[in-house]
């Protein structure tokens, strides 16, 4: 599987990962641990989208979470 994600503020980019490979654990589940600096983001709203892609049944989730920087 193939895990993505996309930091932006309104329509604007602000950082993003291109699709990497997720190797599963040992038991076969997939996880990935993300660390996504807000440093020196101005206050504001924000969203991070996170996609993943199963390369063997072609199928694609996305999820976006709404969020505040604040001053």
């Amino acid at each position: 599987s193939l895990g993505a994600w996309t930091l932006r503020q309104a329509d604007d980019v602000v950082r993003e990962a291109p699709p990497t490979l997720i190797q599963p654990g040992g038991d076969g589940r997939l996880t990935r641990t993300l660390g996504i600096s807000l440093q020196g983001a101005p206050p504001g709203e924000y969203t991070l989208t996170l996609a993943v892609k199963d390369e063997k049944t072609g199928e694609a989730l996305f999820r976006a979470e709404p969020f505040t920087v604040a001053p």
